[in-house]
């Protein structure tokens, strides 16, 4: 059967009440903002997941719902990739002047890109979608994640967790939302053409539709092929990967086990507005 348009709209409208209102709530986060408060909002979302109560509740229902994987090496994976994107975040300015050189004259200034869209893959719809948040309030952004129809449900637990912990320290709710059920491609598209960055993880399918859109982007390629790696692809950048611009590196297999294989691109980013999102360009190497 045709699409029906009147759904359609309708659902596009959903997502740009969304949009709508994480760019009120960014502002307000922004406005008066210090690195103190970026920094313990981005420590509220971690612990959100890091709790153990919480970490073995939410690797089990990722698991149930999704059919992925084994509770104990979520629930390895959940706690290791936070605090591993904690331990590469730390110390690092992501507001005001973070770099001042008289010789050249040249003053650097974090400033937020506003709203994050994330599409999160249900291979891993835990630690991805907490780390995706981790980033985004660490750097004065607002964020709105789109999970797999599988991922739902534990995506909701996730955001209901953090929204508990920002409650105690008076953040906006609105700062972290996710596109509700029913999940759709409409409802998709419509956030990668609505936000002002996109980190999306997941089929090469997510990834093309994102190339389609014209938010300002870092991709991060996830592809579920044989023999893949992961690779980091940063948005607007004049060069391209070939198998000489890889380095191996460690990667996640197997929700746990650590292995050699990950690829990581040598190539520098040269668009300072990625710092918008990622502190000076920095990837984290948890994806």
């Amino acid at each position: 059967m045709p699409a029906d348009p009147r759904s359609d709209e309708m659902e596009t409208r959903l997502v740009d009440d969304l949009v709508a209102r994480a760019r009120k709530a960014q502002k307000a986060y922004e406005h008066g903002a210090t690195q103190d408060r970026y920094d313990k909002s981005a420590l509220a979302a971690a612990w959100a997941l890091m709790e153990p109560g919480r970490n073995q509740e939410l690797a089990g229902m990722a698991v149930e719902t999704t059919g992925l994987g084994n509770v104990a090496d979520k629930i390895r994976k959940n706690h290791r990739k936070t605090l591993g994107v904690l331990r590469d975040i730390k110390n690092s300015r992501t507001h005001g002047v973070i770099s001042d050189d008289p010789a050249t004259g040249i003053t650097e200034i974090a400033r937020p890109v506003g709203v994050v869209g994330a599409v999160v893959p249900s291979t891993n719809p835990v630690a991805t979608p907490t780390n995706n948040v981790v980033n985004a309030l660490k750097c004065g952004n607002a964020i709105i994640l789109s999970p797999s129809p599988a991922g739902v449900t534990v995506c909701e637990k996730l955001l209901g967790y953090m929204h508990a912990e920002f409650d105690k320290i008076g953040l906006d709710h609105d700062l972290v939302q996710m596109i509700p059920a029913p999940v759709s491609k409409v409802k998709a598209q419509r956030l990668m053409e609505s936000v002002d960055i996109l980190v999306v993880t997941g089929s090469q399918n997510n990834v093309h539709r994102a190339y389609s859109s014209s938010a300002f982007r870092i991709v991060a390629l996830c592809h579920r092929l044989p023999r893949s790696a992961q690779g980091i692809v940063l948005g607007r950048l004049a060069f391209h990967l070939s198998r000489r611009d890889l380095r191996p590196d460690q990667f996640w297999r197997n929700d746990g086990h650590r292995h050699l294989g990950h690829c990581r691109s040598q190539a520098r980013q040269q668009d300072t507005r990625g710092a918008g999102i990622l502190h000076s360009g920095r990837v984290p190497n948890h994806h």
